[in-house]
């Protein structure tokens, strides 16, 4: 989630032991306000229910309060436990969201091929791990007079390396956490969480789309003032701004796009050379405006930009007829922002698709 392979700086410490004896912050490498707290397996002589909670606000830094946090994992390698599921009551009951994360899939679906390779089929497997970590689940919190019926459970299998992190589940949980981030946080989580399948980036795509319309609104507050120009700056102003956020959101940035290299072995130089010979060259142009004339001129055509210019003016001397010209005018300004920072966002989706399958087919093409 946070891009880093187990040797790279700032990754967080793994062990075939138990290795979480103290809890330790990890901030993400590309916003340090997002957080993630690796915090110890509850129920260990270490960790015992009792004192659990006590020792989270101890040990964090800042004492920081159990219903503090966010989100949460809960993490397991094999069977979850009847502590697993009191962990999950405490998370439900201060009203947070949390997941049940099964990792080592790989080794499990190995260990199942070697030892019945005839008969070995993954998707089956698969389903019967996931239907034994349901039963299982729902029998514990059953017993902790728990009401399944009202809580359904997400359970998400992964393989915890760093190379699977396209496989099983992890795609599918990273569009699911798209949408149960908490809302006021969640464009935190937007621009950091890895473009790591075609999945994740249609979603981001689609959450992006149902944001337009604060932009636009901003769009047309400024279209209302009855000045000469205002407009147009503003627009300009709002472009520049999205288009640098959007660029981000989709990793088509040179720091996001350096990363992707390095995650598939390839060179930066061979992305940006399959970039600039693209119909999304635009994009990746350094100069923001220069983007903006782009992305409106491959929208619109020459003779659609023309009318735009027109409609500027309109837009201008509308706003010295009282009320019902600054009404027209805000209205202008916000369906041409909202078109325009459509029609990028669909442009960025498109570009960020096929830079991951160019980088996937490369990577493999070089195995």
């Amino acid at each position: 989630m946070r891009r880093l392979k187990p040797r790279d700086t700032g990754a967080a410490v793994t062990s075939v032991n138990e290795c979480t004896m103290t809890i330790r912050p990890y901030p993400d490498p590309r916003n340090q306000n997002l957080i993630y707290y690796d915090l110890p397996g509850v129920g260990t002589s270490n960790f015992p229910r009792e004192q659990y909670l006590t020792e989270i606000r101890k040990q964090t830094t800042d004492n920081i309060e159990f219903h503090e946090f966010d989100f949460f994992f809960i993490v397991s390698c094999g069977r979850f436990t009847e502590d697993d599921v009191w962990l999950a009551t405490q998370i439900m009951n201060r009203n947070k969201t949390f997941y049940f994360i099964r990792t080592k899939l790989d080794v499990d679906l190995n260990n199942t091929k070697e030892d019945d390779p005839d008969t070995y089929n993954e998707e089956e497997v698969i389903k019967g791990i996931r239907r034994a970590c349901e039963d299982e689940l729902k029998k514990m919190a059953k017993n902790d007079r728990w009401d399944v019926g009202k809580s359904e459970f997400k359970i998400f299998l992964l393989n915890a390396r760093f190379d699977g992190y396209d496989k099983w589940d992890f795609p599918k949980m990273i569009k699911s956490l798209l949408g149960d981030w908490p809302k006021l946080k969640r464009q935190a989580i937007i621009c950091s969480i890895t473009n790591n399948s075609e999945i994740v980036i249609r979603e981001k795509a689609r959450f992006l789309r149902g944001e337009i319309w604060k932009m636009a609104c901003c769009s047309g507050a400024i279209g209302a003032i009855p000045l000469p120009g205002t407009s147009i700056a503003g627009d300009l102003y709002i472009m520049y701004q999205c288009y640098g956020y959007y660029k981000k959101a989709f990793g088509l940035d040179d720091e996001s796009l350096t990363t992707l290299a390095n995650t598939h072995n390839i060179t930066k130089a061979a992305i940006d050379a399959y970039v600039s010979s693209t119909v999304w060259a635009g994009l990746f142009v350094t100069g923001q405006t220069a983007t903006f004339l782009l992305v409106e001129a491959a929208e619109e055509g020459t003779k659609q930009v023309t009318q735009k210019a027109a409609s500027e003016l309109a837009k201008t001397a509308l706003r010295f007829i009282p009320f019902i010209g600054n009404g027209v005018a805000a209205a202008i300004s916000f369906s041409a922002t909202y078109h325009r920072l459509y029609y990028l966002i669909n442009k960025m989706e498109e570009a960020a698709i096929a830079v991951l399958h160019f980088v996937t087919k490369k990577s493999m093409d070089s195995v």
